[in-house]
């Protein structure tokens, strides 16, 4: 990946929701996988394990496995692209 990609992640890392807004902005993942690694992240915030004792909250392996897609899916992005910009810099 480009140092400019990689440098961009790396500033914006302080913002509340910044890793899939920057990732997506840089054209590294698509806006579905975008929603979705929101989703996981706020989701990530309420099985902190403090949250968890307040609410009594114990997630399950289908809890899990939902998680890990969004992950998965965020990979497969990732190298799609890195894949593209690649190619890009090859027939320049």
């Amino acid at each position: 990946m480009s140092s400019r990609f990689t440098e961009s992640i790396v500033a914006d890392r302080t913002q509340p929701g910044a890793p899939p807004d920057v990732l997506a902005r840089l054209g590294g993942l698509s806006p579905n996988v975008e929603k979705f690694g929101h989703g996981l992240r706020d989701f990530c915030n309420y099985v902190h394990p403090a949250e968890q004792l307040a609410h009594g909250f114990l997630p399950d392996t289908h809890t899990a496995r939902i998680g890990f897609q969004v992950v998965i899916a965020a990979a497969e992005d990732l190298v799609r692209a890195a894949g593209a910009a690649e190619k890009r810099t090859g027939q320049d």
